[in-house]
């Protein structure tokens, strides 16, 4: 059972309710003996000094009540910490990031979405996030890195991207699901797709017109498993790449995916790997196609493509880390195999 535990509370996550569960949590943990440290978060970065604070100063146990942001920002901190492991040799030995010696993470999901929590099994519910603190088991799981950045769940480049750059751009306080509405509808009608490049473990498996989702987990947001396949604990990243250039296209994709009947089609590319590296091709590719391989008609092009003034200015290849924006292209995912450590509750399986 944990003796010290820390909880980071992001205050304007997406969901403004949940706080008579927090504090039927916050309860139920102090009559069973535990010393409690709660900290809110007052802008981006605070969540991961937090963190790697709790790291540094022997904290058991960090509870996040928050989004998936919020979580990756977490193990951002937890990542920064540098704690001798018990194997150094010497006082003076450099220190070591050993996922064993950081303090595991345990989830009250807070956010819009909530992917990795609903992925774990976690709820906002007292009772049962306290008996997963008190009772719980601690699950390694892979971390991926985007550019030295740590994410979770998922890396964007493309529509997706655009849109939470778009989100965030507006953002007030609370986030939910209605302030992705007017971003999603105007980058819909706007949006050009960029040409990108994607390698896997040094081999180039796609150069066109399309956007990229590389990640741990296979659900995404909505409840869409894009990524089919995906594991959080064999030390691969799944990279599920849509080609398209046309809102038409964009379209079908949406409804095949959401039918989980995506993968396997002509114009999508699924693979596994270690390393993948993604960037912006010099030109812009010029076939109109949804296909990296096939052509549009003039027809086609009349009817589903950006008004003129958007056709002569190309995107700048956006990113999105975990619902986050996270920088433009080029960009190299690496995979850190069980980088991290979460509690889930007792009983639960991928």
């Amino acid at each position: 059972m944990p003796h010290r535990i820390r909880i980071i509370i992001n205050p304007i996550s997406g969901r403004t309710r949940g706080n008579r569960s927090l504090m039927h949590l916050f309860r139920r943990l102090r009559s069973a003996g535990t010393d409690l440290e709660l900290f809110r978060t007052t802008g981006p970065g605070d969540a991961r000094r937090l963190a790697c604070d709790a790291a540094r100063t022997g904290v058991d146990l960090v509870i996040v009540a928050g989004g998936d942001g919020t979580v990756s920002e977490v193990v951002c901190g937890l990542r920064d910490a540098t704690v001798p492991t018990p194997r150094d040799p010497a006082p003076s030995s450099p220190p070591h990031r050993d996922p064993s010696t950081m303090p595991p993470v345990l989830i009250a999901p807070r956010g819009t979405e909530n992917v990795l929590a609903k992925y774990l099994g976690l709820r906002l519910d007292g009772d049962a996030l306290a008996d997963a603190a008190l009772n719980g088991r601690a699950q390694e799981i892979d971390i991926g890195l985007c550019n030295g950045r740590p994410f979770m769940l998922v890396a964007g480049v493309g529509f997706d991207a655009e849109v939470v750059r778009r989100v965030h751009a507006a953002r007030g306080r609370h986030l939910d699901y209605s302030a992705y509405a007017w971003p999603l509808w105007r980058t819909f009608w706007s949006y050009r797709h960029p040409t990108i490049c994607v390698d896997v473990d040094g081999q180039r498996v796609f150069e066109g017109p399309g956007l990229a989702i590389a990640g741990n987990i296979p659900r995404y947001a909505m409840g869409l498993r894009l990524l089919r396949d995906a594991r959080p604990d064999d030390g691969l990243l799944d990279v599920c790449i849509f080609a398209v250039r046309t809102r038409r296209g964009l379209i079908r994709h949406a409804v095949r995916a959401a039918l989980a009947r995506h993968v396997g089609r002509p114009d999508v590319v699924y693979r596994q790997g270690r390393v993948v590296r993604i960037a912006a091709a010099n030109e812009s590719h010029r076939d109109g196609s949804d296909s990296p391989h096939g052509a549009a008609t003039d027809s086609q092009r009349v009817a589903t493509d950006p008004p003129r003034r958007s056709q002569r200015e190309s995107p700048v290849p956006c990113v999105e880390l975990d619902g986050d924006p996270g920088g433009e292209l080029p960009i190299e995912l690496e995979v850190i195999p069980r980088g991290a450590r979460f509690i889930v509750p007792q009983g639960w399986r991928m």
